[in-house]
């Protein structure tokens, strides 16, 4: 009987012991682990809930006030010929068709989840997105958007923005940057050789990033 209890329980070798505690610790760190990354996701998804959820609302506030004077008109029309035809008797008149077009209005498109959970950064894939211009772009750096841009950097971009509004009707920078790197450089940029590396260094980042 000794026999088969040291088989079954390993007697005095403590090696299955001590296998069965690694592998507890090495789950406990597992499930850590998922928790925390559980977390890190859920957080990741709440700025675009709560954008979705603000979209909603304020989709629905539009439509609402879109659609109040295609409804007075609708009832002021329907009241008026009503009136019409109880005044004129005339017979021939039994429905009143009113306009309904003004009805057919669309909710914004939202973020699904899935597409909030693709991505190492889905917010700043969505801030890209609304670079159209190149002062858009200028603006992005500006606010640190573009990473790896020091606070020095960041207020040169603001600076020029402010210094050349015709950047707001380019887009010379974000259609092509790489293209665009011939324009920031030599002589002919109009840029000192420090502001040269800097529009570089932004047109470089911005290409990595599309």
């Amino acid at each position: 009987m000794s026999k088969i209890v040291k088989s079954v329980f390993g007697g005095n070798d403590k090696s299955a012991q001590k296998g069965q505690i690694a592998q507890n610790a090495a789950a406990t760190t597992f499930i850590k682990d998922m928790g925390s990354q559980g977390r890190n996701d859920l957080l990741g998804l709440a700025p675009s809930a709560e954008n979705n959820r603000n979209l909603g609302y304020q989709g629905a506030l539009d439509i609402f006030s879109q659609t109040i004077p295609g409804q007075i008109g609708a009832f002021t029309a329907g009241n008026t010929a009503a009136q019409a035809a109880i005044l004129g008797g005339d017979p021939s008149i039994t429905t009143i068709n009113p306009n309904t077009s003004f009805s057919a209005q669309q909710l914004p498109q939202y973020t699904s989840i899935a597409d909030a959970l693709q991505g190492g950064n889905f917010e700043q894939k969505n801030k890209l997105a609304n670079i159209k211009t190149d002062a858009d772009l200028l603006l992005a750096a500006s606010n640190g958007d573009i990473p790896g841009l020091n606070a020095a950097d960041r207020s040169w971009y603001s600076q020029l923005l402010q210094q050349t509004p015709g950047f707001a009707k380019s887009s010379n920078y974000i259609s092509d940057p790489n293209a665009a790197m011939s324009s920031v450089t030599g002589s002919g940029s109009g840029l000192t050789p420090e502001n040269q590396i800097k529009m570089q260094t932004l047109l470089r980042k911005y290409a990595g990033m599309i």
